[in-house]
């Protein structure tokens, strides 16, 4: 083909192509695969069809233009496992449509489509779109075949953006057994069940003293972080699998020696039967009287397959501040402001709530406040200050009697 030389895809090789003056079909397959190789290639009526097999796994390439009838039979029948895929053009509702057209009804008439299963989700987006009628459709279909059971084989689909210069989007389709994984998020977790408190209070006892009480409390920060980074085990998740236990580790690595689907069938089994044990011990080991802190946290897990994107606030603490400060400035009269001023000489100097904040009120508030919360923007969980010891807490009386006296507040305390 001459126009095969110009089309090459990094990774991949051309192994057959199907030409035709208005329309072309091309199959490539990935460099390095084994046992691939070409059953048929036919065009019945301008239907292009081509079928190759990789190891067991039949699949069957399918192209046809708009406005043609389906031949008799329309597609080669083959065992299990096989796949169909390809631009159908045909319209049923079951993949989208308002209303099924003739060439769908021959399409599911015959004998070899009796017995597949349609691989859909309608909630991905759709594989073409019509830049002339700015409409959008289903076009490219992938049939699966099922087992003896009824069960159909393992596969699923994924529906990409646009493509350049073409109104097709690209589909993933991968076939297969698969187990899941869970990709966590890329934050830092402590473990504070195993952390060294004593050394950590030492740690920060030791150094406190050089640090001044002030607003710009970013050295404290800083040691807090170091003493912490130092004496609790810390690490980000993983990729792993649920439930994954030596018999399955066993079963996966005979499947890859093997490449045996009753294996990889077993392994999947034994994987499922692991995740439902451990699902019937949680949910019946579930106790909201005595903590809910497991509970909440289950709920979140179960949530966690739906990424909730986190949105910056668009209004900030010095946002308000602002706003109040600007909308603060009344317009007021010579009289009134000598009334004000007048009083407020004659007021007390001191008051209760100026006088300097006391080691018995930070303990008040360190013991008021929750374990086990979200760390701030600052990257300071609870427990680092509830693991202070009595230099670190006199440490932030003095901090907080600074912020009050001098009206300034720490930069992290207005983000």
């Amino acid at each position: 083909c001459e126009w095969a030389a110009e089309y090459k895809i990094l990774g991949y090789e051309l192994i057959t192509t199907m030409n035709d003056a208005k329309h072309s079909l091309a199959m490539y397959i990935r460099h390095g695969l084994k046992d691939v190789s070409v059953l048929e290639e036919s065009k019945a009526m301008g239907i292009s069809i081509v079928v190759i097999r990789i190891r067991q796994l039949t699949i069957t390439n399918v192209y046809r233009p708009p406005n043609l009838e389906w031949p008799k039979p329309a597609l080669p029948s083959f065992p299990h496992p096989a796949v169909y895929l390809g631009d159908f053009n045909s319209n049923h509702s079951q993949w989208g449509y308002s209303k099924n057209d003739a060439a769908v009804e021959q399409l599911t008439d015959l004998a070899s489509f009796t017995d597949v299963h349609l691989l859909f989700d309608p909630k991905q987006p759709s594989t073409f779109c019509s830049a002339r009628w700015n409409t959008e459709h289903n076009p490219d279909l992938c049939f699966l075949t099922k087992e003896n059971s009824g069960v159909p084989l393992q596969a699923s689909r994924t529906v990409l953006g646009n493509f350049p210069c073409s109104q097709h989007h690209p589909t993933i389709m991968h076939v297969g057994f698969g187990a899941p994984l869970i990709e966590s998020t890329p934050k830092l977790c402590k473990n504070f069940c195993k952390a060294n408190w004593v050394a950590y209070t030492a740690k920060v006892e030791d150094e406190i003293h050089r640090i001044k009480s002030i607003p710009e409390n970013d050295c404290f920060i800083d040691l807090l972080i170091k003493a912490a980074m130092k004496h609790i085990p810390h690490n980000y998740h993983k990729v792993y699998t649920p439930c994954w236990q030596p018999e399955t580790e066993a079963l996966f690595k005979e499947y890859e020696k093997s490449s045996d689907p009753d294996t990889a069938k077993v392994l999947l089994e034994s994987l499922s039967s692991a995740c439902l044990k451990r699902w019937n011990e949680t949910v019946e080991g579930l106790d909201f009287i005595h903590s809910s802190c497991k509970t909440w946290a289950l709920l979140h897990k179960l949530g966690a397959a739906d990424l909730v994107k986190h949105h910056e606030p668009k209004v900030t603490a010095n946002a308000v501040a602002s706003h109040l400060f600007h909308n603060s400035k009344t317009k007021t009269n010579k009289l009134t402001r000598q009334k004000v001023q007048k009083e407020l000489l004659q007021g007390p100097t001191t008051s209760p709530l100026s006088s300097p904040y006391t080691i018995e009120e930070i303990n008040k508030a360190l013991m008021a406040n929750k374990s086990r919360k979200v760390a701030g923007k600052d990257s300071i969980s609870p427990e680092f200050l509830k693991n202070l010891g009595p230099k670190g807490r006199a440490w932030l009386a003095d901090l907080f009697t600074a912020v009050h006296s001098t009206g300034k507040i720490p930069k992290s305390w207005r983000e």
